[in-house]
């Protein structure tokens, strides 16, 4: 069995990273995968970018459309996805060489929906700091109580199984700024999604310095935002403990 990845990238203005990007693509041990560039309006040469490693391997996809955003063109990304697993990829990230080998291969032996791992965190010159949380390498549930607390899952982190996705309609918020991606697995949690994890890191994500004082207030918002979106699924009985450690993520956000 030798199921097909499928992995989204949406890009807006950051070509000048996307080489790097493709390239980690490029370098899998894991063969069978499409990757879907998806030109998010872009104004920069993103297209020249983007059309150039579409002709230098035809497991590349390219599709353009007027601007819609992070989270709409991700969720554009998903239903062209052809194939069984997909993998969200920001276009200045990167993976590691061997990621969608080992969580293909563990995501089959499971049954599991969704695999996750390990991610760093990188600037232009530096890795700056590892994020981890509470290991299971059995595949299990987890509660929204994980994710307020200590389970931090990057975009990339995870290889996630398409029909759970589609099944149970599990897209990304298309009016949020930020914290698109945290609803996202915490949708997936409510859901019941069946989560496994490796003790590795695969994912490196690349943080902006410049920006990151900027987003504060935003990500406030963004995380109330999102929070509230996610209420009106809790089972009545967790309200309260989810309000509890809402409260307590936005204060340390807020820090």
């Amino acid at each position: 069995m030798n199921p097909m990845v499928s992995i989204i990238v949406p890009c807006y203005n950051q070509a000048h990273y996307m080489a790097e990007t493709l390239n980690s693509v490029i370098a899998q041990t894991y063969d069978n995968w499409e990757c879907i560039i998806l030109n998010d309006g872009a104004t920069d040469n993103t297209e020249e970018v983007a059309l150039a490693y579409c002709k230098k391997d035809n497991r590349f996809r390219y599709h353009k459309h007027e601007n819609k955003g992070l989270s709409a063109t991700r969720n554009v990304g998903v239903r062209l996805a052809q194939g069984q697993y997909l993998q969200f990829l920001d276009s200045d990230d990167v993976l590691a060489p061997n990621k969608l080998e080992k969580q293909v291969n563990l995501l089959e032996e499971s049954g599991a929906d969704v695999c996750t791992c390990h991610h760093d965190m990188f600037n232009n010159r530096d890795f700056v700091h590892r994020y981890t949380y509470p290991l299971s390498e059995a595949s299990h549930r987890f509660t929204l109580k994980d994710l307020g607390n200590t389970f931090v899952i990057a975009i990339h982190d995870g290889l996630c199984r398409k029909s759970f996705i589609i099944d149970n309609e599990v897209f990304f918020k298309e009016d949020l700024r930020s914290y698109e991606d945290w609803l996202f697995w915490a949708t997936l949690i409510v859901k019941g999604a069946q989560f496994i994890e490796i003790n590795e890191i695969l994912a490196h994500y690349r943080i902006h310095l410049d920006s990151m004082s900027k987003q504060n207030e935003t990500m406030i918002y963004t995380c109330i935002e999102s929070a509230f979106n996610l209420y009106a699924l809790i089972p009545d009985k967790e309200k309260k403990e989810y309000i509890k450690f809402t409260s307590q993520r936005v204060a340390q956000i807020a820090k």
